[in-house]
């Protein structure tokens, strides 16, 4: 199962769930609510932890956590960074 980053206009997607491939990421709406109902199960289940990433880009933040907690499995949505908006830290859901 692969580890998936991506980055859209307007959202920022990291994840490692079985049956996501990525494609959900670009979807409209409609077409993506198999993806969304398989993500909001994780979500019941999982622990959360919010990564820091004031000073850098939120995308990178989450890739680091990533590198250094080794979650088994892991998913998180957000507002892409752009000149005029950044978050400060990325709510992640994981199971170790």
């Amino acid at each position: 199962m692969a580890t998936i980053y991506k980055k859209t206009p307007s959202r920022s997607f990291a994840f490692r769930l079985p049956g996501l491939d990525g494609t959900h990421c670009y979807r409209e709406r409609f077409r993506q609510l198999d993806a969304w109902r398989m993500i909001q199960r994780f979500q019941k289940e999982a622990r959360v932890v919010h990564v820091g990433a004031k000073g850098r880009a939120t995308l990178a933040a989450v890739k680091r956590w990533a590198a250094e907690n080794k979650p088994r499995l892991f998913y998180a949505s957000w507002p892409s960074d752009s000149p005029d908006y950044k978050d400060d830290s990325v709510k992640v859901y994981y199971l170790e």
